[in-house]
């Protein structure tokens, strides 16, 4: 078996005789592809749409903080105002009231402050609702509902 040449390949009794058969390859290298400029394309176009996925995922992040951040703040508005505020109202009505049947309040005194109460209860109804708002939006800041 005799080699000749860089792609062909010579079997045969001897060197490359008129009898003896032969087998070649050839590999196309293109120096310039006409595909170049659209694979340059599809790339950049990749590369952008990946930009702006991490922008997306980002903004989201970023609503989904806000809407945690929102939440919590109205539920420890909520929470310090029925573990401190309305205890306190509830229990000056409750001494105003006590006063009254002593006589030793004045009925106007005593509806100041069962207004104060009225008042207070009030604000604890809108916080609770702003809350729930807060809840609603972060559900759809999470595109889900939240656990119970």
């Amino acid at each position: 078996m005799d080699q000749l040449g860089a792609g062909g390949y010579f079997f045969g009794p001897g060197p490359a005789t008129p009898s003896s058969f032969g087998v070649g390859f050839a590999v196309d290298v293109p120096l310039l592809s006409l595909n170049r400029g659209k694979i340059k394309t599809a790339k950049a176009i990749m590369r952008q749409r990946q930009v702006e996925e991490r922008a997306e995922v980002a903004a989201i992040a970023g609503e989904v903080d806000e809407a945690i951040a929102r939440a919590q703040r109205a539920d420890a508005r909520v929470q310090e105002i029925e573990h401190d505020l309305l205890p306190q109202v509830d229990a000056a009505a409750r001494q105003a009231d006590a006063a009254l049947v002593a006589g030793t309040l004045d009925v106007v005194e005593v509806l100041d402050i069962e207004a104060r109460r009225v008042a207070a209860r009030r604000l604890h109804l809108a916080a609770r609702f702003e809350r729930r708002d807060a809840l609603i939006e972060l559900e759809a800041a999470v595109g889900a509902p939240l656990p119970r």
